[in-house]
């Protein structure tokens, strides 16, 4: 069984979350968006909502995934001040009978994988991509997901997280939001341990580190293999 939950903070003083999240169940196979517009507020909830949308369709009707960024990058409004239109994602599709699970990275923060509470480390297949001018490196990797196996997605909101303080001066960054997940893993029950607490943890611990006032829109996607 697979469990998954998204967990999301605006940014301080925004109504919208430039972070959105899409999950589709079909047949035997969940497949997950989650992804970061350009700024926030108003401007990129539309970016990440569209960004969702568009990678879920088009992944969906079977597009190669240099095609999936192809037509993001054509159909994303442009910014009337900075002239471009951008937003990162992480797509997840896991197949609920064989666990076979292929992770599409694009310029998100890195996915972290847990086996047990110990980060599993896997293969990842680099394909560079042309956006608007720019080369951007979209990752791929195929693993085969074990029961008690976590997967954390995060927004930059969350590694970025206390940017600029005494204790944090570069940021959360990731190696230590890594540490931070292995030690909830390790403090509760494989069994018990759900996505939905295991998201929220890192989203409050991230808005923590911001004293409570958040400077980017944070979020977290955790997706947990359960028993059957």
């Amino acid at each position: 069984m697979i469990e998954v939950d998204y967990q999301s903070v605006n940014c301080y003083g925004e109504s919208l979350c430039g972070d959105s999240f899409l999950r589709e169940d079909v047949g035997k196979r969940t497949i997950i968006v989650h992804s970061d517009g350009m700024g926030h507020g108003p401007k990129a909830n539309v970016l990440s909502e569209l960004t969702c949308e568009i990678v879920m369709s088009e992944y969906m009707g079977k597009k190669s995934i240099t095609r999936v960024v192809e037509t993001l990058a054509s159909r994303l409004p442009l910014c009337s001040v900075r002239g471009i239109g951008y937003s990162t994602f992480t797509l997840i599709d896991v197949n609920k009978l064989s666990n076979k699970t292929i992770i599409v990275e694009y310029d998100n923060p890195p996915t972290l994988i847990f086996r047990g509470n110990e980060p599993l480390i896997v293969d990842w297949d680099v394909i560079d991509i042309e956006y608007k001018g720019q080369t951007k490196e979209l990752l791929i990797s195929e693993v085969t997901l074990k029961e008690g196996d976590t997967i954390v997605v995060c927004s930059d909101g969350v590694t970025q997280s206390g940017l600029g303080t005494d204790s944090m001066p570069k940021g959360w960054g990731s190696t230590a939001l890594g540490h931070f997940i292995e030690k909830i893993i390790s403090l509760r029950s494989s069994s018990t341990l759900t996505a939905t607490e295991l998201a929220a943890r890192v989203v409050e611990k991230a808005v923590e580190n911001e004293k409570y006032y958040p400077r980017d829109d944070i979020s977290c996607t955790a997706i947990r293999i359960m028993n059957n």
